[in-house]
């Protein structure tokens, strides 16, 4: 059996202040199950999609929030994107004001 554990940290770095994640994964398990273990988690990873996409084209026909005027991706709730999210088979979270 083997224990897998998934560290994150948001960083802000650059000047123009975008956001950068830092990711660790750490597995506990006897050497042989943690190699498979470390092999299985390459091959998902080396089969996943990664795309961002912009919320401004579509602010037109948005409905207008006075409370998330400044956030295209805020005015989306979290259950909407749950659900985008389970009908098509991904994971969707905002990275930034106007990119999910």
């Amino acid at each position: 059996m083997a224990k897998i554990e998934i560290h994150s940290s948001e960083r802000k770095h650059n000047k123009d202040y975008q956001t950068h994640e830092s990711h660790v994964l750490r597995i506990t398990a006897d050497k042989n199950t943690a190699e498979y273990t470390a092999d299985d988690v390459q091959a998902v990873l080396k089969n996943t999609e990664t795309g961002r996409f912009s919320l401004e084209p579509w602010l037109p026909f948005m409905v207008e929030d006075t409370v998330h005027k400044d956030s295209t991706a805020h005015r989306l709730s979290s259950e909407g994107l749950a659900t985008v999210g389970k009908l098509s088979e991904t994971y969707i979270r905002v990275v930034s004001p106007h990119m999910v």
